[in-house]
């Protein structure tokens, strides 16, 4: 589909029209300023309850069945990440 000069020149001033509509609101203040996170109160987390190392270990090797893709030791990978540090890279993976 070929545009002709004219739409390619309506589309442009469409453009620069909502750019400028954008930098006078802003400017005019209508956006709200985020704050920045070291101005941010902090959150108050509940609690969490008691643990039961005994039902997570059952869990964990029994019903759950989440060693069959998690080892518990730290640099160790299978498939998913190891509970001992949910949030590292796990640099190779291998199915089950």
């Amino acid at each position: 589909m070929a545009l002709t000069a004219s739409a390619i020149v309506l589309v442009m001033l469409v453009s620069v029209l909502a750019v400028n509509a954008l930098y006078w609101t802003n400017k005019m203040g209508v956006f709200a300023e985020v704050p920045a996170p070291a101005d941010m109160p902090p959150i108050a987390l509940a609690p969490l309850p008691p643990g039961d190392a005994a039902s997570g270990e059952s869990l964990f090797s029994g019903e759950a069945a989440c060693a069959a893709c998690h080892k518990l030791e730290p640099d160790e990978t299978d498939v998913g990440p190891s509970p001992a540090n949910p949030a590292g890279a796990q640099p190779t993976r291998a199915p089950a």
